[in-house]
């Protein structure tokens, strides 16, 4: 039987005749939970059910473990809370069932969720571990109450992490040749997914916990793992823009690691799970799995595909093609290569992110992945990126063509083409060779980009400078009433930099310090004190008519290519290019693309 209390409960219950032997309802808030269920227990009751204070879900309710409650308490949302009230003050007999066997396996409702905004194209979280209630070591001594306790139940990524951290170290310790990537691949291809989201019935999905709740026991013989080195992540921060830090890190550009082979699409990040953002048109992801098992074996696709993606398995026949297979033999203590063909079909929800799985199985193992796929509008029109080109100076024709994907009308824009500004600078000889930000040896060069601006482009060469070979590297940074941030940092070799910035965000206002700052960091002059240099920059925002036209089809045909030509005259040679931007437009006039220029005159 359940007994209302209408107090917070921050003192002892003064009414045991009335609590004795019934579960009392009691909303959180005032004091914590141990003492709302210790109150309650000292005036006899069986057990407390509390009610949120706030909208939304309940929460875990934990405590002190010394001289703590015996009797159990759950919590209930403010709403549930609020109509179980509303029944006993009516006069209505509440019974309420505590059973024991009905285990939660729910994720807590402050657990951090996907996607990954630092890359939708990982899926983050990786792997959950318990983390609510968990009985942990704690010190008499802290800093804020409860105090005199050597035990505690503490919640949060402070409990879940070490959970993780230990199988980790458990599994290090079984296999010690095992790599970092290996370990972590088999903690999350070997968890379960029997976990709800927080305070529901409802299944979490992959942006809850990852790959799922961790299983330790299984993950000490994963059949088969993922496995990646740290060039490969470096390839991976190269896609994503971290060019400097990978530079700066490692002591190869990215330029090297694309030399070398290693993808640079986060998507072809040898990872233990698949996560594509933009589903446009059929996409291949290739995987690496390496056998751990100790023996030969033959693994089998089992795919549940996620709604309105259709997804074919492929392995690698005699000739190194990708086909279309149905298993996979991975040699003991080898390693085998397979892809996922995933297409969205018509059936498909836009812009919507769709759940499914991976499992390879030999009977034994089931090596299971999460697929996260975003299915997206199709590209209307696909262009090139960039062109780069030469013309004669006097007059000269640049062309590529433009794949259309409906049929109806289409328009194009030049920006363009724009010919190099010149600012003359001087930087000194950095002692510490490390950049600070405003520091005194740096060259600094103050612009403004307009709204609307397709590109800006910041250059240095050798041939710029006064020295042979100076070391020196660009950084651009944005600023909003003189508030800076980063955009983007050149460290190539020598003082051959490039920055190029597609569609910068506006700063145009010098009077109110909205400007964009670009640095000349004099690394190292080898031997010099300074170095005198023009930057070169661009700042493409308009035609320009009297160097370039546009001439495009206004009709789209659906799969026949447009032919786009763009017709310069009046150029003046140089060792500098002329940058343009052409925007292809669909029927709306929305920009659906956009092909970079850079064309040299001779």
């Amino acid at each position: 039987m359940l007994w209302l209390h209408n107090q917070r409960w921050a003192v002892p219950l003064t009414n045991a005749a009335d609590v004795a032997g019934k579960v009392v309802l009691i909303q959180r808030g005032t004091c914590g939970f141990a003492d709302k269920v210790l109150n309650a227990q000292n005036a006899g009751a069986k057990a407390i059910l509390a009610y949120n204070n706030a909208a939304g879900n309940p929460i875990a309710m934990g405590g002190t473990v010394a001289s703590g409650p015996t009797i159990p308490g759950v919590m209930v949302s403010l709403s549930d809370g609020a109509t179980i009230a509303a029944a006993v003050n009516g006069g209505t007999t509440v019974n309420v069932t505590l059973d024991p066997n009905q285990l939660s396996n729910a994720m807590a409702d402050f657990s951090s969720k996907g996607p990954n905004k630092a890359s939708y194209d990982i899926l983050k979280p990786d792997i959950t571990a318990p983390g609510v209630n968990v009985l942990a070591a704690a010190t008499p001594t802290t800093f804020t109450k409860p105090k005199g306790n050597n035990f505690t139940f503490m919640s949060g990524t402070s409990m879940s992490s070490p959970h993780i951290a230990g199988m980790a170290a458990l599994l290090i310790e079984q296999h010690p040749d095992w790599t970092p990537a290996m370990v972590k691949s088999a903690l999350m291809t070997t968890s379960h997914q029997n976990v709800t989201k927080a305070s529901s019935s409802v299944l979490a999905d992959p942006f809850d916990f990852g790959a799922g709740h961790a299983a330790p026991v299984k993950a000490m013989d994963p059949g088969l793992v993922y496995d990646a080195s740290a060039l490969d992540y470096y390839a991976f921060l190269c896609g994503i823009g971290n060019t400097a830090f990978v530079k700066s890190a490692s002591g190869f550009d990215c330029a090297a690691y694309v030399a070398a082979g290693y993808p640079t699409d986060a998507t072809q990040l040898n990872y233990p799970s698949i996560s594509v953002s933009q589903l446009k048109a059929a996409k291949t992801v290739v995987r690496v799995v390496t056998n751990v098992g100790g023996s030969n074996a033959n693994y089998r696709p089992v795919i549940q595909a996620p709604a309105g993606v259709d997804v074919v398995f492929k392995t690698l026949n005699a000739a190194g093609q990708l086909v279309e297979a149905s298993s996979l033999d991975v040699p003991a203590n080898g390693k085998a290569v397979y892809a996922l063909t995933l297409t969205p079909t018509s059936g498909a929800v836009l812009n919507k992110w769709a759940f499914g799985s991976l499992t390879l199985t030999d009977g034994v193992h089931n090596v299971r992945s999460p697929l996260v796929v975003k299915p997206m509008e199709p590209d209307a029109i696909i262009a090139p990126g960039s062109l780069t080109t030469q013309v004669a100076a006097a007059s000269g024709r640049v062309s590529f063509t433009a794949d259309m994907s409906y049929s109806g009308v289409t328009s194009g824009k030049l920006f363009g083409l724009s010919q190099a500004f010149g600012t003359a600078g001087t930087a000194t000889q950095d002692p510490d060779k490390t950049f600070g930000f405003n520091e005194a040896t740096l060259g600094t060069h103050i612009l403004t980009v307009p709204a609307g601006t397709q590109v800006a482009r910041f250059t240095l060469r050798n041939g710029l400078t006064n020295l042979t070979a100076p070391d020196m590297d660009l950084y651009v940074y944005r600023c909003v009433a003189w508030s800076c941030s980063s955009v983007a940092v050149s460290q190539n070799a020598e003082a051959n930099e490039d920055i190029v910035l597609r569609n910068p965000a506006p700063a145009n206002n010098a009077a109110n310090g909205d400007v964009y700052i670009v640095w000349a960091h004099a690394r190292d002059l080898k031997g010099a004190a300074k170095v005198n240099y023009t930057l070169a920059y661009w700042i493409v925002d308009k035609a320009n008519t009297a160097t370039s036209t546009l001439t495009a089809s206004t009709r789209a045909v659906k799969g026949r290519p447009n032919v786009i030509t763009v017709s310069t005259k009046n150029l003046v040679a140089g060792a500098l290019p002329y940058m343009g931007v052409v925007t292809l437009h669909d029927a709306k006039g929305t920009a659906r693309t956009s092909t970079l220029l850079e064309v040299f005159a001779k």
